[in-house]
């Protein structure tokens, strides 16, 4: 067995306890760092077993998607954009959201609509948005999405 966790390339660690001191365990579940993906602990037991939980899979992809962007962007550019713009912020994570959303839904597995409002609506990420509207823009996101046809 690998001693370190990999999906698509990039290297999967548990929070570390300085971070988790910052954070809510209970309510952060991954965050994207450098080059790696940071999870909670009840993830990362998750994705050691032979069939983890579509949802932290989803959650991975989610990251990756941040990943990706701040690759693009730029890191410092992309942080600083991250946590100065409001508008930035909810679109990058609504971005990000999608690609969870696009996972679920190739497996028939649902989307936690009223946790992630709950989420993007909290101190955590400055309160962006009010719970109202971000389970209104997820309910429509999750409603319209359509899974790519593979021909």
């Amino acid at each position: 067995m690998s001693k370190h966790l990999e999906y698509k390339g990039i290297k999967i660690k548990k929070i570390p306890r300085l971070l988790r001191s910052l954070f809510d365990p209970r309510k952060t579940n991954a965050m994207a760092y450098g080059s790696k993906i940071y999870v909670s602990e009840k993830v990362y037991n998750s994705l050691k077993t032979k069939n983890p939980e579509p949802l932290h899979i989803a959650v991975l992809e989610h990251e990756i998607t941040h990943l990706k962007r701040k690759k693009q962007i730029g890191k410092l550019r992309y942080s600083l954009k991250f946590w100065l713009s409001r508008k930035f912020r909810l679109q990058e994570e609504l971005m990000a959201d999608r690609a969870m959303m696009l996972y679920l839904k190739k497996r028939n597995s649902s989307f936690p609509i009223e946790k992630r409002a709950r989420k993007l609506s909290s101190r955590l990420y400055l309160w962006m948005i009010s719970y109202r509207e971000a389970k209104k823009k997820l309910t429509k996101m999750w409603e319209t999405l359509k899974i790519p046809q593979i021909s």
